[in-house]
């Protein structure tokens, strides 16, 4: 009796043992389970993320297209308005409310279906201490990219003033540039627009070298809209000058970089030899360019200097390699008379139609 009651009890502890691994693999299902659910729960969760993230990258573009919209809309309404207006320079109209000089010139914003023109807001101020406006010619040239570009205008009698009221006072004509956007503002934004295009600027001074360099004579855009140019015909002792600058930056948006600026008497060296006139030649006393002159796709900068050599020369220049920053002279054209200013005013053009520009002093 005794024998079959332990078997009896180790039978029934047999059975607990089993009955224990039972709820333990139970347990352990049951948190299987959970955690299938919880997982199942973040896989739910990471695709809904994943839908939202997809919807959000539509709604992204979306909103990119509604901007090139906007902004193309914008540029429409921008060259809608101003397809009948003329820019005007006028370099010996009355002084601003701003600046302290008398007469200071400027430049006007006409509409050509009625007839009025209206003063444009610029360069409205002045410091006596370290300028002077009077007389500066604003609006001596004024050029434009067309509908939509850039804008360009001038004074080459703008004056730096040193040493003011003492006894060494002095004045240097360096001239000065503005660059304005289509609507005839200066947008901050812009590293084109405003008016520190004044590289004549803390330069060795006297008329030897930049102290008389009036730049801005003369000012333009190359035809591709890559470069700016500006004429200093009173450099190097009147010998003259000719700069080309790239700053645009919609062009780093297309990922076209390019180097510069170029110089006639190079950048670098600033050096007066390099100049291929004579001095009182007045090289950039006028400006154009073109990308098929000498060679198709060669950038050709063309320059009068109206006194060269008593007659006048128009120099066609290039840049002389990736690597320099100088301009050098291609070819130089004489004119034929003394006396003649033979490059006065100069422009390229394409007579024949043979996708060749030629260019006419």
């Amino acid at each position: 009796m005794a024998v079959d009651r332990l078997v009896l009890i180790e039978r029934t502890v047999d059975r607990l043992v089993l009955i224990e691994r039972t709820v333990d693999r139970l347990v352990l299902i049951e948190r299987t389970v959970d955690r299938l659910v919880l997982i199942e729960r973040t896989v739910d969760r990471l695709v809904l993320i994943e839908r939202t993230v997809d919807r959000l990258v539509l709604i992204e573009r979306t909103v990119d297209r509604l901007v090139l919209i906007e902004r193309t809309v914008d540029k429409l309404v921008l060259i809608e308005r101003t397809i009948e207006r003329l820019l005007v320079g006028a370099p010996r109209a009355k002084a601003l409310g701003g600046q302290k000089s008398k007469v200071t010139g400027g430049l006007y914003n006409c509409d050509t279906t009625s007839s009025s023109c209206n003063r444009v807001e610029l360069d409205n101020n002045e410091n006596l201490n370290t300028e002077s406006k009077e007389n500066q010619w604003m609006g001596v040239t004024v050029n434009s990219q067309g509908p939509g570009g850039k804008i360009v205008t001038c004074a080459h009698r703008y004056q730096l003033r040193l040493f003011v009221n003492t006894p060494q006072e002095s004045r240097d004509i360096t001239g000065r540039c503005y660059v304005l956007s289509q609507d005839l503002t200066i947008n901050v934004r812009s590293d084109e627009d405003g008016g520190n295009w004044r590289f004549c600027e803390g330069r060795a001074r006297g008329h030897e070298r930049f102290g008389s360099c009036q730049q801005g004579l003369s000012a333009t855009f190359t035809r591709d809209y890559e470069y700016l140019v500006f004429g200093a015909p009173g450099a190097y002792d009147w010998k003259g000058m000719v700069r080309v600058e790239h700053k645009n930056s919609t062009l780093l948006e297309m990922r076209s970089y390019k180097d510069g600026p170029y110089e006639v008497g190079d950048e670098n060296q600033l050096n007066p030899d390099l100049v291929p006139v004579p001095p009182n030649s007045y090289l950039g006393f006028s400006l154009d360019s073109g990308k098929a002159i000498t060679k198709k796709g060669q950038l050709t900068v063309v320059a009068g200097a109206p006194r060269a050599h008593h007659s006048g020369e128009v120099v066609l220049l290039k840049k002389e390699s990736d690597e320099s920053s100088m301009l050098s002279p291609e070819y130089i054209l004489e004119g034929e008379g003394l006396a003649s200013s033979f490059g006065y005013d100069l422009t390229v053009v394409d007579l024949t139609g043979d996708g060749y520009e030629k260019t006419r002093p």
